[in-house]
């Protein structure tokens, strides 16, 4: 029987398992097929119980979506506030800049930090956690079809 040679890689093959690398590169496996529910899929009471605390949390969350976001500004105003207190301060002759720099100018940055963080992390989570969203919406399909 005859073999084909296979072609050298350089000192790519002197690796272990570089070979496999390559070619899985080369040759991706197949794709895989969706995630499929079973439709007499029964939940137990303890299983219920956690399904209905996600179901409040989402809720929950849903709810002080609001209540963070005007947190969140307010901690920007404030931080920006800060800034250009400690700018004002740093343009009077009475007042030493060392003692602005070292004592407002981190608070204000800090809460200005703060803010942003909070903004962009409700912007990312304003409906909820998606795991979560995606979790019940496939227990109450699969609810459903039985």
């Amino acid at each position: 029987m005859h073999r084909t040679p296979r072609p050298r890689l350089g000192f790519i093959s002197g690796i272990s398992g570089a070979g496999s690398l390559i070619r899985g590169a080369l040759c991706p496996p197949p794709l895989t097929r969706s995630v499929s529910i079973s439709p007499h899929m029964q939940l137990s009471d303890k299983e219920k119980r956690i399904v209905e605390r996600l179901k409040r949390r989402q809720r929950s969350l849903v709810r002080w979506r609001w209540v963070g976001l005007i947190g969140a500004l307010v901690y920007i105003a404030v931080g920006l506030y800060g800034l250009v207190l400690a700018l004002h301060f740093l343009n009077r002759p009475e007042t030493t800049p060392d003692l602005v720099i070292a004592c407002m100018l981190p608070m204000a940055f800090g809460l200005f930090a703060l803010g942003v963080l909070l903004v962009s992390y409700l912007v990312l989570r304003w409906n909820g956690h998606p795991e979560t969203l995606l979790l019940l919406r496939l227990i109450e399909n699969a609810q459903h079809d039985c």
